[in-house]
């Protein structure tokens, strides 16, 4: 479906930071004379996919070490993790668009900055809410819960983006939204099963409950951030995306730290 309809995504006549290389397929018959042409063929052509598979490995190895300090005595807050985490992003980001010249990569391109503010707030806030519902739910239950992403992107892309959305989706949006009540096992339907405790000990329902609901924050900022970053599309570099992104985490992730008696944690 056509999006030429839609406000948040049109042409411009500034810098175009898609790749404009052309893709050629090797051919079946020099295929057969050289297979050394079989893996860059292979990694040229599914160049997008491997670079998903490897950043979901980073992401859930990234969880998991969440997941491991908030089970240090005492536990290390999400805002430190945010903070650390994003600040040393911020400094690679804006240290690779400076050594590789990329323009502006300070305060982005023009007609895009409003959207890369956005994207990076409600990145932050997609951040938070995952880090923070791991403070009482299980790594594979919180990350089951950011599934329901997609399906939210989808929505807000078809409204706001006037993309499509298909019936297929919206099934599989209702079994997303099945998934998350099989999670979040409220008291009031899962009485039976209340005494089983799979997130560590001391957890309460109430606090599963509560962090289930922290999480579904998290997917509605992430949604935000994923329906930005189309909307902005080539009109800036993936760095100046990543770097807007950092810099708010940090920026918000400190406020919070200033305005709480939270206490920076330093291992011995």
């Amino acid at each position: 479906m056509s999006n030429n309809k839609s406000p948040l995504i049109h042409t411009t006549a500034g810098h175009d930071y898609g790749s404009t290389r052309p893709i050629v397929a090797t051919s079946q018959e020099d295929e057969a004379i050289s297979g050394q042409r079989n893996l860059p063929g292979f990694v040229v052509n599914n160049t997008g996919m491997l670079y998903i598979i490897a950043s979901q490995f980073f992401f859930a190895s990234m969880n998991l070490s969440v997941k491991m300090l908030n089970s240090l005595e005492p536990p290390v807050h999400a805002f430190e993790v945010i903070v650390v985490r994003m600040g040393i992003t911020l400094i690679c980001c804006v240290t690779y668009m400076i050594v590789t010249g990329v323009p502006n990569p300070i305060i982005g391109p023009k007609g895009v900055r409003t959207l890369l503010v956005f994207r990076g707030i409600s990145g932050f806030v997609g951040l938070c809410g995952l880090y923070l519902s791991l403070q009482y739910l299980s790594v594979a239950d919180a990350i089951v819960l950011t599934f329901l992403t997609p399906i939210t992107t989808a929505v807000a892309g078809s409204l706001l983006l006037k993309e499509g959305y298909s019936v297929t989706q919206a099934v599989a949006g209702v079994f997303s939204l099945l998934g998350v009540i099989l999670i979040a096992r409220p008291p009031f339907l899962f009485n039976f099963i209340t005494a089983a405790n799979f997130d560590g000990p001391g957890t309460t329902p109430a606090q599963r409950l509560g962090a289930v609901g922290v999480a579904m924050i998290g997917v509605v900022g992430a949604t935000g951030a994923y329906t930005s970053i189309r909307a902005i599309g080539k009109r800036a570099h993936p760095m100046h995306v990543m770097s807007f992104f950092s810099l708010w985490c940090t920026i918000m992730a400190s406020l919070g730290f200033a305005n709480t008696s939270l206490h920076i944690y330093v291992s011995h």
